[in-house]
């Protein structure tokens, strides 16, 4: 079965301007997949089509063979994770608080974190190298250790579905290839599907099964 399918799918901004255009795309279970191409090609706007977050003006979006759009946000919070390209936080939660975010679908509601959720937490805290500053604000760290807070908590959600929106842009080197490693690791060892949006191609070539170049809002 097909994990996500669009089919001949449009969307248009306000303005008019096409920004997916006519699109059919094949996204296979287990698999690393890139998105590259030129700033306004359309790769974040494809994302956001794949998570349901904006829907085709024609064509279809499908998760699971079922319209993304049918899907409660709760369910597909189980199933997709999201780290987005810019994350904006005024409330100054701790870096703990911030990963732990990434368990709450898994919470029942009006529930508290049980002894599981905890060892999730603290595991990916480590992996990241984010555990010096669980107790910190995440409106005092710089923006690449924001960044290692975000992806953390998406990583801690354990998805089957990993969605990177230029996830290591703000990172380092060193960090960036870090984090890349540990969600090519969980694509491996847990069958996780990946979509990411990639700006460089050397990393993309790197990590990835297959390429999706766009142009203009094409394949």
């Amino acid at each position: 079965m097909n994990l996500f399918r669009l089919c001949q799918a449009e969307y248009r901004y306000q303005d008019g301007t096409r920004a997916v255009e006519g699109m059919d795309l094949t996204v296979e279970p287990g698999r690393f997949y890139g998105i590259v191409g030129p700033n306004g090609s359309g790769k974040s706007t494809l994302l956001d089509l794949l998570l349901g977050y904006k829907e085709p003006v024609s064509g279809e979006a499908l998760f699971r063979d079922r319209p993304i759009a049918s899907w409660r946000r709760r369910d597909l919070a189980r199933e997709i994770a999201l780290v987005p390209q810019e994350f904006a936080l005024t409330f100054p939660f701790s870096v703990e608080e911030i990963v732990f975010m990434g368990r709450y679908p898994h919470i029942p509601r009006f529930g508290t974190p049980g002894q599981r959720d905890r060892e999730v937490v603290a595991r990916i805290m480590e992996q990241t190298g984010i555990r010096p500053y669980r107790d910190r604000s995440i409106t005092e760290l710089s923006g690449g250790e924001k960044q290692r807070a975000v992806i953390a908590r998406a990583l801690a959600q354990e998805a089957n579905v990993l969605l990177l929106d230029e996830a290591t842009s703000n990172l380092d080197i060193k960090h960036g290839l870090q984090l890349l490693h540990l969600v090519r690791e969980r694509q491996k060892l847990h069958g996780a599907t990946v979509v990411s949006v990639f700006h460089d191609l050397n990393q993309a070539l790197r990590f990835c099964d297959e390429l999706i170049f766009l142009k203009q809002g094409r394949l």
